[in-house]
């Protein structure tokens, strides 16, 4: 199997399934937390069975290489979650505000 054949790098830490918006991480997470490589098809819909046994198999073969991947993906998602708890949108905001006067509402 070769890396082109099914995924393509957006960036040096954003592995994607070529042809999709799904990137590998994500099914990876899914197939660690015991999901099938039958469910995690029905679970995204868009990919195929040879999508998902590519990813597993790239995995298999790639561990080392892949668990740095990941801790890096992890690192990353954490920092930006981090940073948009401090620094909220103002759409959050108004979201947040929203929810409250409702919650107000409800309870008298």
């Amino acid at each position: 199997m070769q890396f082109e054949d099914y995924f393509e790098a957006w960036g040096p830490d954003d592995i994607r399934l070529k042809g999709h918006r799904i990137a590998l991480e994500d099914v990876l997470d899914l197939y660690a937390s015991g999901m099938s490589a039958e469910r995690i098809v029905a679970y995204f819909g868009t990919l195929t069975l040879e999508h998902v046994q590519a990813v597993i198999a790239y995995y298999q073969s790639h561990r080392d290489e892949l668990a740095a991947y990941l801790e890096r993906q992890d690192a990353y998602t954490t920092a930006r979650t981090q940073h948009a708890e401090a620094h909220p949108s103002q759409g959050a905001l108004r979201m947040h505000a929203l929810r409250a006067e409702r919650q107000r509402a409800s309870a008298s």
